[in-house]
């Protein structure tokens, strides 16, 4: 699970490192790619501006275009790292999308 979505099983350290020597060369491979892909994602949602980070009754706000366009940028970045396709990679999608959140419509 490590491997696939470049989160480590607890908080503070991969299942992986407890015993690696159980793990086949192959996966042991895909864990260091799953921690770059790790490092990755950590510093671009640290670009992620504060009032847009996700809390409880989230969004408060709309972004603004150039906002829309750094989590675009972020989105892309953050797909590529985990090797995932994602949607709202336009800024008026993401626009649109926090409109629709913000207005209850799921």
């Amino acid at each position: 699970m490590e491997a696939a979505s470049t989160f480590p099983f607890q908080q503070t350290r991969w299942l992986a490192d407890v015993a690696p020597h159980w793990l086949t060369e192959e996966l042991r491979h895909a864990v260091i790619v799953a921690k770059a892909g790790t490092r990755r994602r950590e510093a671009a949602e640290a670009k992620i501006p504060q009032h847009l980070l996700y809390t409880e009754g989230w969004p408060r706000t709309i972004p603004t275009p150039a906002e829309a366009s750094l989590l675009c940028d972020i989105r892309r970045e953050v797909a590529s790292a985990v090797g995932i396709q994602v949607g709202y990679t336009e800024p008026l999608e993401v626009i649109r999308r926090y409109e629709e959140l913000l207005r209850g419509d799921v």
